[in-house]
């Protein structure tokens, strides 16, 4: 491997993780890697696996969780200016490099020596800080990282550069893709611009528990027409395929006007391999707020299924989700699927219906509708007493654990409906008196019915309506929340 094939690895995991832990800039990571390792052809990078010199610690499980154990060797410190002092240290062992960038910055942003690296811009000074912090002993450590490796090699270059998505056209010729995207790889096959407007949902099942970047990259490099304009990841990550001003080749129904693939956008769902073809209920969340968001784009005001076939490929009264298996001897997209389609278009029914869905743009990959701002971390910690006693109530540090490794185990996490300017309660009883102020004497202006209701203002356990109606009493309401997560 040359140096320059090192430095590109290395920033690919740099840039992977670095902007969920709060990290600014790229180019200071990636040659301390460098000069850590020797652009990995140290012993420590070959056996361990540890290319940015991280000592196994007391407490390394909550700085560094993701080591597999310790790895001893020689090495030399300078405590004091000029002297030069051998010693055997226990340094972290990894599975891979990218384990190690990873853990990395598990590591700097939990310490406090190092807190101000979070939110740092400027590379020279994150080089300064790390030093100052404690990072290394080397007098001149910080001054070696700027002169010697972001100057002479220009890693400079990598703090700008986005090499892990790439974002599609968001708006051409009267149509638009989904904001919820976090992955684009145009599929190698489309069937031209669209001869129909769009007005039809067709979900399909991939068969595999696929990412969606590995659906994506499928249909990138495929050798046959097949393609599909959203995938749908086991993880609930949505990646585009094929943009929704073209037809994908997707439903065996693409010639002519009134073809099924020219009308309908064409999701693939990560399923497993065998029937019923299940999906993750991941999956089924970001399929529910993906078909809410097109709807919503495409001015259709309501999804509607039926399990008559000939409703559904006739689009008789009102009937606009059609199946694979209605244009093909297929199982597609499966019972599991098929059997959920009616509750699939009434969830999205009711985010259109009360106004809920208020998407904003991914501009990084987090999934969906993971969103720090709306991240329940308090139950995150109460419901984990190992998160709860390594981090407390730190809300990014909970984060943080979730985003890495969280989210990998399956723990359970809730956050709030993207909501503009309130949140999302859910009212459980008959009858709830709508109140005139926020207090129990105040005057009765009549009921609500059960449902889900915006709150956009909380005082003295009450809640106003978003409608200006009223105040009702929060006592008898339960927060909603999307739930990832076994």
């Amino acid at each position: 491997m040359t140096k320059e094939e090192f430095i590109k690895e290395i920033a690919s995991y740099v840039n992977k993780y670095r902007e969920q832990f709060g990290i600014k800039v790229a180019s200071p990571i990636i040659a301390q890697a460098c000069k850590e390792s020797a652009f990995g052809t140290s012993e420590l990078a070959i056996n361990a696996k540890n290319i940015l010199g991280i000592k196994l610690k007391t407490n390394w499980q909550k700085r560094t969780p993701g080591a597999i154990g310790g790895y001893n060797k020689d090495t030399k410190e300078e405590y004091k200016i000029g002297q030069i002092t051998n010693i055997n240290a226990t340094f972290a062992k990894f599975n891979s490099w990218e384990d190690c960038v990873l853990n990395y910055f598990y590591f700097i942003t939990t310490v406090n020596n190092y807190k101000e690296v979070i939110g740092c811009t400027d590379p020279e000074s994150y080089c300064h800080i790390i030093k100052k912090g404690g990072y290394a002993t080397g007098s001149n450590y910080d001054n070696s990282l700027i002169e010697d490796y972001i100057k002479k090699y220009n890693l400079t270059q990598y703090d700008k550069k986005d090499i892990v998505i790439i974002k599609p056209e968001d708006t051409v010729s009267g149509y638009s893709n989904s904001p919820l995207v976090s992955y684009f790889n145009p599929a190698k096959y489309n069937g031209g611009e669209r001869l129909h407007k769009i007005d039809t949902i067709t979900i399909h099942c991939i068969v595999g528990q696929w990412t969606a970047k590995q659906g994506c990259d499928y249909f990138a490099n495929i050798d046959r027409k097949a393609s599909c304009n959203y995938v749908v990841g086991k993880d609930g990550d949505i990646g585009l395929s094929v943009e929704e001003k073209y037809c994908s080749y997707c439903s065996n129904s693409s010639e002519g006007k009134n073809a099924n693939d020219q009308r309908a956008i064409t999701i693939e769902t990560a399923s497993d391999k065998t029937d019923p073809y299940a999906i993750t209920d991941k999956a089924l969340n970001a399929l529910i707020l993906l078909c809410a968001d097109i709807c919503k784009r495409n001015g259709i005001p309501a999804l509607k299924f039926s399990y008559d076939k000939n409703e559904r490929v006739n689009h008789l009264n009102g009937v606009n989700m059609t199946c694979h298996r209605d244009f093909a001897k297929k199982a597609c997209p499966g019972d599991y699927i098929y059997n959920r389609e009616e509750y699939i278009a009434s969830e999205v029914n009711k985010m259109l219906n009360n106004n809920l869905l208020e998407i904003k743009p991914i501009t990084q990959p987090i999934q969906n509708t993971e969103d720090i701002n709306k991240f329940n971390y308090i139950k995150y910690a109460d419901d984990y007493a190992d998160l709860k006693k390594a981090f407390g109530y730190d809300k990014q540090k909970l984060w943080n654990h979730y985003q890495t490794y969280g989210r990998k185990e399956g723990r359970k996490v809730y956050f709030d409906f993207e909501c503009k300017n309130g949140y999302l309660v859910q009212v459980k009883i008959k009858d709830l008196n709508i109140r005139e102020s926020h207090t129990v004497n105040s005057k009765s202006k009549g009921f609500i019915k059960p449902g889900i209701y915006t709150i956009v203002e909380e005082n003295n356990g009450f809640g106003k309506l978003k409608s200006g109606i009223g105040w009702i009493s929060l006592k008898y309401t339960e927060r909603v929340w999307w739930i990832f997560g076994n």
